[in-house]
């Protein structure tokens, strides 16, 4: 996002595209939970599924910035274990 980023982010791995299908479709082949909804694309991650906080931080703002009611995203994370005192290992 943010000063010449492209107006259709390229989904390197699909799995923007499926949810984003399952939010909204066309009305062809399966049904969806807002068909009335309209989307904007934003892209925080290298075609590798990674990013740093900053670059999901910076998707966050400019999803904001542009008047987005409702941002989703589909996050993980390598947390080291053991986290310490009073979390399960």
């Amino acid at each position: 996002p943010g000063p010449g980023a492209s107006p259709a982010p390229l989904d390197s791995n699909g799995h923007g595209s499926h949810v984003a299908s399952t939010v909204t479709t066309n009305g062809i082949g399966m049904a969806s939970v807002a068909p009335e909804a309209s989307l904007m694309t934003a892209k925080a991650f290298a075609a590798t599924g990674s990013a740093p906080l900053a670059a999901v931080l910076d998707g966050i703002l400019w999803c904001a910035d542009n008047d987005a009611d409702v941002i989703n995203m589909s996050l993980g994370a390598r947390i080291p274990l053991p986290l310490g005192p009073g979390f399960p290992e």
